[in-house]
C-alpha cells in the first residue's frame, strides 16, 4: 500500500523568505564596510573663537604617504570620510595665520573621530605650530 503525500508549497512563504533573506544579507555587508574605514573631522578657529573658513586642510597617512586634502567650509568645518585606518599627520593652514600640524592621529576601523576644535594663531604662512 502507498501512502500519497500531499507537497503543497506556499509562493507566499518562499517569496517571504527570499526578502527577508535579502533584507539580512544587506544589512550585515553595510556594516561590514563601515567598520573598515573611518572618519575626521573638526572646526578651525582663530584665537578670538571667529571661524576661519578657507582653511586648507592636508591629511597625510604616515605609512603610505597618501595625502588628502580639502578645504574648511563657509562654518570652518572639514570632514575626511572613508579614511583607511592607520596613523595620519593633520596639517592645517590659512592666510595670516601660523600653520597648524598634529602628528600621530591614530584612526581605527569604524572609527568616526572629531578633533577639537583647532585654533590658528595670527602670523606669517610659513610658521608653524605642532
Amino acid at each position: 500500500m502507498k501512502i500519497k503525500q500531499n507537497k503543497t508549497t506556499k509562493p507566499g512563504r518562499s517569496i517571504a523568505i527570499f526578502f527577508a533573506l535579502l533584507f539580512v544579507l544587506s544589512g550585515f555587508s553595510g556594516r561590514l564596510m563601515a567598520q573598515t574605514t573611518s572618519s575626521l573631522s573638526g572646526t578651525v578657529q582663530d584665537g578670538t573663537g571667529a571661524i576661519i573658513p578657507g582653511a586648507r586642510v592636508v591629511l597625510t597617512n604616515t605609512a603610505t604617504n597618501e595625502i588628502r586634502r580639502l578645504e574648511t567650509n563657509s562654518s570652518g568645518y572639514f570632514n575626511f570620510a572613508g579614511i583607511v585606518p592607520g596613523s595620519y599627520t593633520v596639517a592645517i593652514t590659512a592666510e595670516g595665520f601660523r600653520g597648524y600640524q598634529q602628528q600621530n592621529v591614530v584612526l581605527n576601523p569604524g572609527d568616526t573621530r572629531s578633533l577639537p576644535n583647532r585654533v590658528l594663531s595670527p602670523g606669517a604662512a610659513t610658521e608653524t605650530v605642532t
